[in-house]
């Protein structure tokens, strides 16, 4: 299968081979290992020695909540900046852990209006965190973090971040002063396989915290643990942090994030342009896209349904995913993971045998 989605992705023969080989989870191997990924992690990130990485067990939604939950107390408000999907399960984490919070929403095929946030924070004082989504996987909008950095900063702010599909992709200013927070997970643009998330935190912050909402979500208590014994609260997922630090490695010996970055926007380029030919255009204007999802739109013309196109092509060995608009004849198409130029190739002429 060739996965043109947003995640899991399509992995190298080298990350899969990662995982045939059993490890003890109380073993030094294993905290080693664990040590290596972090380290690798904060490379990647190039976020400085005023951070720390915790790993979690579970998808990208585990450490989302993670964060919110284990930094933000019930004295402080939050604003939920959101602009799709994922920042509507921000808001939900927040009404199911009872965290006062504002949500404030914008449309979803446009990037956060930087001056409706610095309008709301002037309206509403007692708001002392931003969660925000990097990238805008539903539908694919990238929003401009480092805008919203300078406006927090302004107001006294901090600002947490979800770059689920964005880490090792997009840069971040790690050296912000009010960014105290990113979450993402292996299983996107690090091209690992699913089952580890991750937090990238101020030291600071992290020392402080004491929150305790959860058990297996209590980042501090995770955090603690790796600090002072170099181990695992519960049950480590070992073959999917093997699969992972050959993911890392891999990643760095391609040239790091900007080599990544530069290898999507090529892919993204060639997959626009080809679907242009044919009559299928994005959703989304180019200056709120990133070569990462993309949302194309079957316009009636064509006369085909995106949910026949994405049955018929799934049983060509070719996957892609409905997109998240409601009310509209569109589907996604991811640019990441182990694809190249020949994949995009097949791809659009397999959609061109569907629709003729």
């Amino acid at each position: 299968m060739k996965l043109f989605t947003p995640g899991p992705l399509n992995t190298s023969n080298e990350v899969r081979r990662a995982m045939n080989q059993d490890i003890g989870s109380r073993t030094g191997v294993l905290s080693k290992l664990t040590k290596d990924i972090c380290y690798g992690l904060m490379d990647i990130a190039q976020c400085g020695s005023d951070y720390t990485c915790v790993l979690l067990q579970g998808s990208g939604t585990f450490a989302i909540e993670a964060m919110i939950t284990s930094f933000i107390s019930n004295q402080e408000a939050v604003l939920v900046v959101s602009n799709g999907l994922y920042g509507e399960r921000i808001a939900q984490i927040c009404v199911i852990h009872n965290i006062k919070h504002y949500v404030l929403k914008m449309n979803p095929l446009c990037a956060i209006n930087l001056s409706t946030v610095e309008n709301f924070l002037l309206q509403n004082k007692d708001i002392k965190y931003i969660v925000t989504v990097q990238f805008e996987t539903a539908i694919g909008v990238l929003n401009d973090i480092d805008g919203l950095i300078s406006i927090a900063t302004n107001f006294g702010c901090r600002v947490l971040v979800d770059a689920m599909s964005s880490f090792a992709a997009l840069p971040l200013n790690y050296y912000a002063e009010s960014l105290v927070a990113v979450a993402s997970s292996a299983n996107k643009c690090l091209h690992g396989v699913p089952g580890i998330s991750f937090v990238l935190i101020r030291r600071n912050i992290i020392a402080k915290c004491n929150n305790r909402r959860t058990l297996s979500l209590d980042l501090c208590e995770q955090w603690k643990e790796f600090e002072l014994n170099e181990q695992w609260r519960f049950t480590p997922p070992t073959h999917v942090l093997m699969a992972l630090k050959v993911a890392i490695l891999e990643l760095k010996k391609l040239g790091g994030q900007k080599a990544r970055l530069k290898r999507y926007t090529t892919l993204a380029n060639q997959l626009v342009t080809s679907f242009a030919e044919i009559g299928i255009f994005p959703v989304v204007e180019e200056c709120y896209r990133a070569p990462i999802i993309i949302t194309f739109e079957l316009r009636n013309q064509l006369n085909i349904n995106a949910n026949y196109l994405i049955d018929k092509l799934f049983k060509m060995g070719l996957v892609l995913y409905p997109s998240k608009l409601s009310n509209n004849n569109t589907f996604r198409v991811g640019c990441i993971g182990e694809i190249n130029e020949s994949d995009i190739d097949m791809l659009v002429l397999s959609i061109k045998k569907v629709i003729s």
